[in-house]
């Protein structure tokens, strides 16, 4: 039976070591065991967040594939049949107006009921993108009850008992229009609220003003006032027609003015432009108006859109030293080629034009007349020929600094700049191609004198023959 088993015992051991994974070289000898290499892992391309060129930017937004701008711009003036805020009519159209030259398409709602509102908040909802840039501003009247800030519509009845109970049915929550703005998270959203406003009728609230307002991962929120102050409504005149085209102009409360000059400053994000508001209010009043700023965002794009010319040139102090050392580096790693020159040291190696004219031999009268002008013997007429070209040259270079000017002021439709250059361009072209023909005829007459007179010569000599 020894003898069977141990066949057995030799094939089962012969299959363990085979099953056995290999041990290398350095671990039988006691050493320590290889660790392995960790896997690496490349991002998605979707978690990737690339920075795209400002010029390629502001191509996309010429071309109307870029980010999308979408704003709510709401004012209520009239709750019932009283004016309650005279400044709200001018102050939604300067934000309107501020909005719209930053590239914003406008949703412009002025006196809406508590129905029409929320018509406006749902067609909001639906048109605004996931990864668009939204912006919502309403100024009139609003409340808190119970710790809920509350937008007061045009239908909203103010007197009577039961106030707080009345302004919780007919009135629209603020948190409706938050609801609306939300969106992802690298997508900036804005909540600009005006609203806190003294009126009697809303006197009678245990709690004034406005109330902190909870907000979602990605906005960012700034009120008039600080959480439960209150102001006088300010007196606002009628609007100029036709109205003027500064929005700070249109607008009608030191808010709106200050919030319309922020907004449409170059080079600047939203949250920036909301902080900068706040400051300048602050500042302004020595802090008698203190501006509540709640939520964040980390999205850094500018809020206004690019415009071609902007994002090409540039236009702050450190863009231009920016610019400036770049170019100082291309000139200093450039590598200088062989046999090459500036243009003013060939300039000074150009010899002085001749100043003596060209002797030729008197065509014989057997040789036919060449009916090709030749070429200018007045002296110094090849130096005005060189100049004229010179300067039809450099008028040629101008017109077509010119049009590429005018090329890239034609992207923000400005294309009668582009006619003027390429107008001035030929003209130039033109004049100095002029003036070199008018050298060459003007020494027309001299060059083809000793022709005529060895003409007159061989005449004379045959009649005495």
């Amino acid at each position: 039976m020894t003898t069977a088993i141990r066949p057995f015992c030799t094939r089962l051991a012969f299959c363990v070591l085979l099953l056995l994974p290999a041990v290398p070289a350095s671990a039988q000898e006691g050493s320590a065991p290889v660790v392995p290499a960790p896997e690496l892992k490349l991002p998605e391309a979707k978690d990737m967040k690339l920075q795209v060129p400002r010029a390629v930017r502001a191509i996309d937004a010429a071309l109307g594939q870029g980010r999308q701008r979408l704003a709510l711009v709401v004012g209520i003036a009239r709750n019932g049949p009283r004016l309650a805020v005279d400044s709200a009519p001018r102050d939604v159209r300067a934000l309107a107006a501020a909005l719209r030259a930053g590239g914003f398409v406008v949703m412009l709602r002025e006196d809406a009921t508590a129905g029409e509102l929320r018509e406006a908040l749902r067609e909001f909802r639906e048109r605004l993108q996931p990864g668009g840039l939204g912006f919502a501003y309403f100024t009139g009247l609003g409340a808190q009850v119970n710790g809920r800030n509350l937008l007061l519509a045009r239908d909203t009845v103010l007197e009577g008992p039961g106030l707080e109970a009345r302004l919780a049915a007919q009135t629209v929550p603020l948190q409706e229009l938050v609801d609306a703005l939300i969106g992802t998270a690298d997508s900036p959203r804005l909540l600009v609220v005006d609203a806190a406003y003294r009126h009697p009728a809303l006197a009678a609230l245990s709690q004034p003003g406005l109330a902190e307002q909870r907000l979602p991962p990605g906005m960012m929120a700034l009120f008039g006032l600080g959480l439960g102050a209150l102001q006088d409504v300010p007196a606002a005149a009628p609007l100029p027609e036709p109205a003027p085209a500064d929005p700070r102009e249109i607008a009608a409360s030191r808010f709106a003015r200050v919030l319309a000059g922020t907004l449409i400053k170059p080079r600047i994000t939203g949250a920036e432009a909301l902080r900068e508001a706040r400051r300048v209010i602050f500042d302004a009043t020595l802090g008698l108006a203190a501006p509540w700023v709640g939520g964040d965002t980390d999205n850094r794009e500018e809020f206004a859109e690019l415009k071609l010319l902007d994002a090409m040139l540039p236009t702050t102090p450190e863009e231009y030293a920016r610019e400036g050392l770049k170019q100082a580096l291309r000139a200093a790693t450039r590598p200088s080629r062989v046999g090459e020159q500036a243009v003013g040291e060939v300039l000074q190696q150009m010899p002085p034009p001749a100043s003596g004219s060209r002797s030729e031999a008197p065509p014989t009268s057997d040789a036919p007349r060449s009916t090709v002008p030749e070429a200018p013997n007045v002296p110094g007429s090849p130096a005005l020929g060189s100049v004229a070209s010179a300067a039809g040259t450099v008028a040629a270079v101008a017109g077509t600094a010119a049009a590429v000017a005018a090329g890239v002021k034609a992207a923000e439709a400005a294309a009668a700049v582009s006619v003027a250059g390429a107008a001035v361009s030929t003209t130039g072209t033109l004049a100095g191609q002029a003036v070199a023909m008018a050298t060459r005829l003007g020494s027309g007459g001299a060059s083809e004198e000793p022709a005529r007179q060895a003409r007159q010569q061989a005449a004379d000599r045959k009649s005495v023959r």
